[in-house]
């Protein structure tokens, strides 16, 4: 294990940097979020170089016999001059890995296949990509039979529940067009920060 006490908070950062198939993260990234981080609990830390942090992915690799690889990202651009470059990334070769994730119990697995069943049956639920990749991975088959099961989706105009959802988790403002109907062709135009999407099923509504 690497010997310092910031050693445990950098292999954090890491982990989570290297599981994400969402970004292409490449040494130098790595390194600068881990200072980031690093300052915000021990603004006395001295900063961390490229060098601590390849050897701390070296150990991840030695230590948990972990399949890293090496890639280029096809369209990274210079921060300086905006032109594409050969950027270097790397990242776990398993997706979803994790070398702090623990494995779950049956009772979690069966609860999580329960949950997945219900939301599965709603139109419009955002990321469904990755909700069908755990439903997999969970053995969880589409012929099982529901035990809750609705006559009407209760998610109404589902063709903006998937933007709105992701507009709420990311805290984006909204702007919404309003058109009157008392008086006719007359628009309004409101700016609001959604922060939770309600639904009025078994409200009387």
């Amino acid at each position: 294990m690497p010997s310092n006490k910031n050693a445990i908070a950098r292999i954090k950062v890491i982990d989570r940097m290297l599981s994400n198939r969402r970004r292409n993260f490449s040494v130098r990234d790595i390194t600068r979020k881990v200072n980031e981080e690093l300052a915000e609990v021990d603004p006395d830390a001295g900063e961390v170089t490229t060098r601590t942090i390849q050897k701390d992915i070296r150990f991840i690799e030695d230590q948990f016999g972990v399949d890293i690889e090496r890639y280029i990202d096809p369209n990274a651009e210079s921060e300086r001059t905006g032109n594409p470059y050969a950027k270097r990334c790397l990242r776990y070769a398993e997706p979803d890995f994790s070398i702090f994730r623990e494995k779950l119990s049956e009772d979690e697995k069966y609860l999580l296949r329960e949950a997945i069943s219900f939301i599965g049956q709603f139109d419009g639920i955002p990321r469904f990509e990755t909700l069908e990749k755990l439903r997999l991975s969970l053995g969880l088959k589409h012929e099982e039979q529901a035990i809750i099961s609705f006559a009407k989706n209760p998610l109404e105009g589902k063709n903006y529940i998937g933007e709105l959802y992701e507009d709420i988790a990311e805290k984006m403002p909204v702007e919404i067009d309003y058109i009157s109907y008392t008086k006719e062709g007359q628009r309004f135009t409101f700016v609001v920060s959604p922060y939770l999407l309600k639904s009025t099923i078994g409200a009387g509504t």
